[in-house]
């Protein structure tokens, strides 16, 4: 018997005739895609990726301008309610450490401290105390003065609105003296403060604190001559004679009357 030409078929170990390689593949859900398909698909999701990371990086930018806004208004907010936080809290303390160590420096002085140094709401003041050698003279006092306001606030300085009072306790030609200057002003008027000290050596104190300028003679036995003498706007002189107080005020101008009441 003859047999017909046949071709050579290609079985699996089970016998089965193998399927020739299709042109499309299966994803898990048994759906066909094809090579075009699979890389367009990615193509898609890389784009969408980079979209959604696209868009959360605007809100990460958005998220952090807002925390930096919150947190500045929060900053000014505070310095605002307690400027001694802020930079006017700063400022302060600078001139008060600058003038305690430019005061500490001097040869008059024994010794300089800082009493307080602070900002708030009703105002910003820095305040010294100052014990200078027994004797030292009103014009180096005076010379004094106008130096610590060079040296705290230097020339020109726009931070003149910091009050900075320095306290100076001496004896002065038997003189007991305590006066307080604010030393934020202007350096030609702080050397005028040797007129506060022309009755030292016949009064017995000499104190020129709450802005006020106040001497006492004590108990004397005639008119000191120094008692109708011009002096500060608003002053006061006392003295004691013969178991009376007399006490004498001087006008705007500085001039006393010619009666003492």
């Amino acid at each position: 018997m003859s047999s017909t030409p046949g071709h050579d078929i290609d079985t699996s170990d089970d016998g089965k005739q193998a399927s020739p390689a299709a042109p499309f593949s299966t994803d898990g859900s048994g759906k066909e895609s094809s090579p075009t398909q699979d890389s367009g698909t990615s193509g898609g999701w890389k784009a969408a990726l980079s979209g959604r990371s696209a868009g959360w990086w605007a809100i990460r930018v958005v998220v952090v301008v807002v925390v930096v806004a919150v947190v500045g208004l929060m900053y000014l907010v505070s310095i605002t309610l307690n400027p001694d936080s802020g930079p006017e809290g700063f400022k302060v303390r600078r001139i008060a450490s600058a003038a305690e160590k430019h005061l500490s420096k001097d040869p008059n002085v024994v010794s300089a401290t800082v009493i307080n140094a602070s900002a708030d709401i009703g105002g910003t003041e820095a305040d010294l105390d100052v014990r200078l050698k027994d004797d030292t003279s009103a014009d180096a006092m005076a010379d004094l003065l106008a130096s610590t306001h060079d040296a705290a606030f230097g020339k020109n300085s726009p931070d003149t609105n910091i009050n900075l009072y320095v306290t100076l306790s001496w004896t002065l030609h038997g003189t007991s003296i305590k006066t307080t200057y604010d030393c934020a002003g202007r350096p030609d008027l702080l050397r005028t403060a040797r007129q506060d000290l022309t009755t030292a050596g016949e009064a017995r104190t000499i104190d020129i604190t709450g802005g006020r300028l106040n001497i006492d003679y004590g108990q004397v036995t005639a008119i000191p001559t120094t008692f109708l003498q011009p002096s500060a706007p608003r002053s006061t002189k006392t003295f004691t004679m013969n178991g009376w107080k007399v006490t004498s005020t001087s006008n705007t101008d500085g001039q006393f009357g010619t009666t003492a009441l």
